[in-house]
């Protein structure tokens, strides 16, 4: 995690098969000079997580969703990114399709 002092927007960087949470944050850091706050996990059975065979997002888009969810419980969000390369592009919309459609993102 990035954080711009007293900043309510975020972006969730993804990275790609083979990678880790740190090429996620390369894909966004740009972004932190734009005043979003930074977030960055290693997706399932990469990284330092546990797991042994990736299933290129389905699992990642779940975790994708309780990253969302711990946001809004822990911090002021006012506007969340997603935003993934190769395996965390697959994430992203796997989320958008399946999962953000069944939970309440704003309010």
């Amino acid at each position: 995690m990035v954080r711009n002092k007293d900043s309510k927007k975020w972006v969730i960087g993804l990275h790609g098969f083979k990678r880790n949470k740190y090429m996620g944050l390369r894909n966004v850091f740009h972004l932190y000079d734009k005043g979003y706050n930074i977030v960055c996990f290693d997706g399932f059975a990469h990284g330092l997580t546990y797991g042994k065979y990736s299933d290129f997002g389905l699992t990642n888009s779940k975790v994708l969703n309780d990253v969302i969810m711990w946001l809004k419980n822990t911090y002021e969000v006012e506007e969340i990114g997603v935003f993934g390369t190769s395996m965390g592009a697959t994430t992203s919309l796997y989320f958008a399709k399946n999962i953000m459609k069944k939970i309440k993102l704003t309010g």
